[in-house]
């Protein structure tokens, strides 16, 4: 990608991210935390929609920061890539309202280790929101859907088109996106209040 400005050091509040390249030549970023001592990961440029994704610990800032940068850089990707980088600009958007209409709460996420998480307040109950299970939420029950209808390579298409119609280009969401995430975590939250806690995982 030779429209990236090499090298090019991000400082963000936690984070430092340093852009370079790889012995390939390919360009990555490398996070450390604030005080520049702390390793944190090397991602591949093209790789960042997908490594955020997939982060096992929630951790907001480093997600804006990495998604941000890319894209501001980015080019043309894959519908693939695009479909992670939509699914993630929802989920955060959401969790952005929910936190300014519901506020937030401390929840041990390990031994130890507690996070702030939005509070979503819904039709038949309130429940936590962590931004990882908001986008399994999404690739699940809305991508899922499209895909198991249209194939996976329409499917794709339209879900990006539907994630794009769910945002508002001024940052919140659509009142389709906010409708269409509310309906989700009601149902959940319903199914909950019927049944109990289910034996194994959910996407919640």
């Amino acid at each position: 990608m030779s429209h990236l400005t090499l090298p090019e050091i991000i400082h963000d509040g936690e984070f430092i991210l340093t852009a370079g390249t790889d012995d390939n030549g390919n360009p990555e970023v490398v996070v450390h935390a604030a005080h520049g001592n702390t390793f944190v990961a090397f991602i591949t440029f093209d790789d960042i929609p997908r490594w955020v994704s997939e982060l096992d610990t929630p951790s907001v800032p480093l997600e804006m920061v990495l998604m941000a940068y890319w894209a501001m850089h980015q080019e043309a990707n894959n519908e693939e890539t695009m479909l992670l980088f939509w699914r993630w600009i929802v989920a955060a958007a959401f969790d952005r309202e929910q936190r300014e209409e519901n506020g937030t709460v401390q929840v041990e996420w390990r031994p130890g280790d507690t996070r702030e998480c939005a509070l979503y307040v819904g039709k038949f109950g309130a429940m936590n929101l962590y931004p990882c299970a908001e986008r399994l939420a999404m690739a699940n029950n809305i991508e899922g859907a499209l895909i198991e209808r249209y194939g996976r390579e329409q499917g794709t298409r339209n879900a990006i088109e539907f994630y794009v119609a769910m945002k508002e280009r001024e940052g919140g969401l659509t009142e389709l996106g906010r409708q269409v995430l509310s309906d989700l975590h009601d149902t959940f939250i319903r199914e909950l209040n019927d049944t109990g806690l289910p034996e194994t995982p959910t996407t919640h």
